[in-house]
């Protein structure tokens, strides 16, 4: 078992909420799973924007081809072919 956590540690942890895991890790001399983790405990959310590691979903190629053509109007990025 690791370190207990203080109240500092949390207080960083709810201040710096919009930081990854990786980062606050390094701030607090912790592992990123354990940062995860205490998040959870605490109730305070995960970075703004981030989903975290998602298992990519089976797609055709008019699925995938949908998709970047979609994605690159609402850029307003010209696709050549």
């Amino acid at each position: 078992m690791g370190r207990l956590w203080t109240r500092a540690d949390d207080q960083y942890l709810e201040d710096h909420h919009e930081l990854p895991d990786e980062i606050i890790a390094r701030a607090l001399d912790r592992t990123p799973k354990s940062i995860y983790d205490r998040r959870r405990t605490i109730g305070v959310p995960p970075m703004s924007g981030w989903e975290g590691v998602r298992k990519p979903i089976q797609m055709s190629q008019y699925e995938k081809t949908y998709r970047i053509k979609r994605m690159a109007m609402e850029m307003r990025i010209k696709l050549n072919g």
